[in-house]
């Protein structure tokens, strides 16, 4: 039952993501920890949004690889300010909480860590494209464009 803009809405946030993420400081995945961490405790701590302190936890753990620690801040910071612009619009609405096991895990609307998702998505792009390229060439690219030459900046 999705709307059928999700689909090239994804293409499209991916994209910007590479885009950006080729102009953006290597440093960024610093301050997104420096500035996500207290929240995240926060969250945790007064229990309104543990979903996302594991999806935080993570994205600490993406970040060890050091070639994608740039477009994983990216992403996640386009992500969230994608989804707290959809659901101040209405578009969606993410539950306050669901089951889990024998409990529930609570969850703010939205997550403020649901990019984390999106890097899962972009690392399995990554990984495939990195697969699927090396067998049909012999230079491994870095990542995977989909940006045209003018747009991304080469000459």
């Amino acid at each position: 039952n999705l709307p059928i803009f999700v689909g090239p809405g994804h293409v499209m946030l991916y994209a910007t993501g590479l885009w950006l993420a080729k102009r953006a400081p290597a440093n960024l995945y610093i301050w997104v920890l420096l500035l996500f961490t207290p929240y995240a405790l926060a969250a945790w701590s007064f229990d309104f949004d543990r979903f996302s302190v594991v999806l935080y936890a993570l994205f600490a753990l993406m970040l060890l690889i050091p070639r994608l620690r740039t477009l994983f801040s990216v992403m996640f910071l386009l992500a969230l300010s994608m989804e707290i612009y959809g659901t101040w619009m209405g578009n969606w609405v993410w539950v306050e909480s669901f089951r889990f096991g024998t409990g529930s895990i609570s969850q703010a609307n939205p997550p403020f860590a649901s990019g984390v998702l999106y890097c899962g998505l972009d690392f399995l792009t990554q990984r495939v494209s990195s697969l699927t390229f090396s067998r049909l060439s012999p230079r491994k690219p870095q990542l995977m464009s989909v940006l045209p030459s003018w747009a991304s900046g080469a000459k």
